[in-house]
């Protein structure tokens, strides 16, 4: 079972991505936060396989989120996909440099869906097994 984690300060948004995870067959264990805060709180007990992150929240932003995932020697690896309607070109490139990819809001499942997976195909290929 893969564990993502989803971080985003609408809850509605949240209901509706970890309900479409849940239920899409994949097998995810979903856990939803909405601060960077409280993420970075369950990050202390528990590892993730994926984090998806909006961009604007109060408090702490995804920026900030990720910079501090970032320097973890634990978490840096971890993949991190942000979910944010700013989608300025700025916005996009810094997110290129920072995340594994950008998914601009409004997003169908289908796109969610794809990205998600792309990103596990990506990782899983890169592990050596012996």
């Amino acid at each position: 079972m893969k564990k993502i984690v989803v971080v985003d300060d609408d809850h509605d948004l949240l209901y509706t991505i970890k309900s479409l995870l849940e239920y899409s067959g994949k097998n995810y264990d979903v856990k939803t936060f909405d601060s960077g805060m409280k993420c970075l709180e369950h990050l202390k007990k528990e590892t993730p396989d994926i984090i998806l992150t909006d961009i604007m929240m109060p408090e702490m932003n995804g920026w900030e989120l990720i910079h501090k995932i970032k320097q973890s020697h634990i978490l840096k690896d971890l993949p991190i996909i942000i979910i944010s309607s700013v989608g300025d070109d700025t916005s996009k490139v810094t997110a290129q440099e920072v995340a594994d990819d950008f998914i601009e809001k409004p997003f169908t499942p289908e796109i969610l869906l794809d990205t998600i997976e792309n990103i596990f195909n990506k990782h899983q290929s890169h592990v050596i097994t012996c």
